[in-house]
């Protein structure tokens, strides 16, 4: 279980930018290694499968942000009028805020923000 970052050490991104494809070969790499850690398995698929998902199934459906700290990529939302495909943090840099500002930005763009996130909160 990663420990939770102390108040000093939290950090949000610098910036949630729209995607960039010169990031793609950064974005891959992490989404994978976010996705094996968070889910604790090994993705048998080959990583220029994964690229082609997100170029030909995600981005076509989704607009996409990414978390960016200063030059590093630290995480990537992709998320429609109707929900949140994909939020992935990278693994160091999770439990820091950028989960939450990631989803911020889903939830505040999406009119299912005012009708399922309140029904959530309360527990249904």
């Amino acid at each position: 279980m990663t420990p939770i970052a102390s108040p000093e050490a939290r950090a949000t991104p610098d910036a949630l930018v729209d995607y960039d494809p010169a990031r793609l070969d950064d974005l891959v790499p992490m989404w994978r290694a976010s996705f094996e850690q968070g889910v604790g398995i090994v993705d048998p698929h080959p990583l220029a499968e994964q690229r082609d998902y997100f170029l030909t199934r995600v981005l076509p459906r989704c607009d996409v942000k990414l978390a960016v700290r200063g030059d590093e990529l630290v995480g990537f939302v992709a998320a429609n009028h109707e929900s949140v495909a994909q939020l992935y943090v990278r693994v160091g840099c999770q439990r820091q805020g950028v989960g939450s500002r990631m989803l911020d930005w889903a939830k505040s763009r999406n009119p299912w923000e005012r009708t399922c996130w309140p029904a959530c909160k309360r527990g249904r």
